[in-house]
Order: C-alpha cells, then sequence, then structure tokens
C-alpha cells in the first residue's frame, strides 16, 4: 500500500509529458509549411539615344552597300569641279570671256572643297558628311549652278547677239564644255540632297519610335 503515490505520480508525469509533445507537434508541424514565392521582373527602358542613332547613319564602313555608288558621285563632282576651273580659266585667259569664270568659279571651287572633305572622311575615318549638312548644303550648290549655267547662257547669248564674238570653234566647245559641267554638277549634288534629306526623315521617324518605345517600356 505505501508503493500506490508513486504510481500515481509516474502516471501524471506521463500524462503531462505526453499532452506537451501533442501541443508542440503542431507548432512544428506550421514552421515545416512551404512558402511560395514570387519574382517580378522590370522591363528595362530602352537605352537607345538620338546622338547614337545618328552616329548610325553617319558611319560609312567599307561594307556599306551604297559607299561605292557614293564615292563614284562624289568623285566625279571632284573630276567636273576641277575641269570647270580649267575651262574658266581657258576662257578667260585665251579666249577673252572674262564675264565666263565670273559665273563658273564660284560654285566650282565650294564643290570641289566640299566634295573633297567629304571623300576624305569616308575614306580615311568611315564617315560622310551629316545628312542634314548633305540635305542643305547640297541643295544650294545644286541650286547655285543652275543659276550660274543659267548667267553662262545669258553671257553666251549677249555676246552673239551684240557683235557676234562668240564664232570661233573654241568659244563653242569651251561654252558647252562649261555648260554640261554646271548641268551635271546640278544633277550630282540634287541626288545626294535628296539622299540627305531621306536620311534625316529616317532618323528623325527613328528618334521618335525609340522615345515612344522607351516612354513605353518605362509605363
Amino acid at each position: 500500500m505505501p508503493q500506490t503515490p508513486s504510481i500515481i505520480t509516474t502516471s501524471k508525469e506521463s500524462f503531462v509529458s505526453s499532452s506537451s509533445t501533442a501541443t508542440e507537434s503542431p507548432q512544428h508541424e506550421n514552421h515545416t509549411q512551404p512558402t511560395t514565392t514570387t519574382t517580378t521582373t522590370t522591363p528595362t527602358p530602352n537605352t537607345s539615344t538620338p546622338s547614337s542613332i545618328c552616329n548610325t547613319h553617319l558611319s560609312y564602313p567599307p561594307t556599306h552597300p551604297s559607299r561605292t555608288l557614293y564615292l563614284t558621285i562624289r568623285s566625279i563632282s571632284i573630276f567636273l569641279d576641277l575641269s570647270q576651273i580649267a575651262l574658266a580659266a581657258v576662257a578667260t585667259a585665251w579666249l577673252n570671256h572674262k564675264k565666263w569664270m565670273d559665273a563658273s568659279l564660284s560654285p566650282a571651287v565650294s564643290s570641289f572643297f566640299w566634295c573633297f572633305i567629304d571623300v576624305l572622311s569616308v575614306v580615311r575615318w568611315h564617315r560622310r558628311a551629316h545628312h542634314l549638312a548633305r540635305a542643305i548644303y547640297d541643295a544650294v550648290l545644286s541650286i547655285g549652278f543652275a543659276i550660274a549655267a543659267g548667267f553662262l547662257v545669258a553671257l553666251a547669248w549677249g555676246a552673239i547677239n551684240s557683235d557676234g564674238n562668240i564664232k570661233d570653234a573654241r568659244d563653242t566647245g569651251v561654252g558647252v564644255g562649261l555648260l554640261c559641267c554646271m548641268l551635271s554638277q546640278v544633277l550630282l549634288h540634287a541626288f545626294v540632297a535628296y539622299g540627305g534629306i531621306r536620311d534625316t526623315v529616317d532618323t528623325r521617324r527613328a528618334v521618335r519610335f525609340q522615345r515612344e518605345v522607351g516612354v513605353t517600356s518605362l509605363a
């Protein structure tokens, strides 16, 4: 009979320990629940700038499809400029037509330096003139050669009607040569100016598109 209380206490302790483990088991299960992670990706804005787009249009590597045509046009313009200057010098020194020099020298010299610098830039640095400069300056040169050709025709026609000064074949040859050079320069510079205008429009569209894409990606 004296051993009965010890049995009762041990049974109580075992009951308490079993109840404590029963209460701790749900907490352990709560700690082992799987967690779901959500990752959000933010779109990167477009980093293209108008200057980079312009540099793309200015770059003129040897692999560009129109590089050979462009250099050919510029080289022909340089040759025509030198020919026009030489014919104007002949008309002034040997044929006594000093006014022909005044009509043809200024556009020829301007075109020569412009084309020479552009060719040098393409060959050495693989970069041509800015598209806006080509659109404006070559258009001005084309108009200048057209005006000079009109002055040349007016001067020659006035000389013929006044005193019949233009009768020799040399005078006719020099006059026709100057006129052909001027009209050819009108076409060549107009073609280059058209290319510059087209590149300017393409650049404006590309810049506008890049800005719209950048705003959309940031929204």
